[in-house]
């Protein structure tokens, strides 16, 4: 559902998000939030932030390469949630 609100830029660079948006996204006070530009438009994604994790580099490549086999097997993996996919990860990186 697309919904158009226009709100002004304040004079810190501020915009407030119109309530009935944030509820439909489930984002409240001290959430964080992604800005990425595309094209001439903005795109505000909601964000996790999760506990940094202690990978090695050997770690990282070994996860590059097992997304790469999946992407080209099209064998997608869906996670509710970032801790669930973090989960994942740790148990393959176990596994190897």
């Amino acid at each position: 559902m697309k919904a158009t609100l226009i709100r002004p830029i304040g004079r810190r660079n501020q915009v407030t998000i119109p309530n009935q948006l944030l509820k439909r996204l489930g984002l409240h006070p001290g959430d964080f939030v992604n800005f990425v530009q595309e094209g001439k438009a903005i795109l505000l994604k909601p964000m996790e932030v999760v506990e940094k994790e202690e990978w090695t580099k050997e770690d990282l490549d070994a996860m590059q390469r097992l997304f790469k086999e999946q992407k080209c097997k099209k064998q997608y993996i869906g996670f509710g949630d970032t801790q669930s996919a973090l989960n994942y990860l740790r148990k393959i990186m176990k596994q190897k």
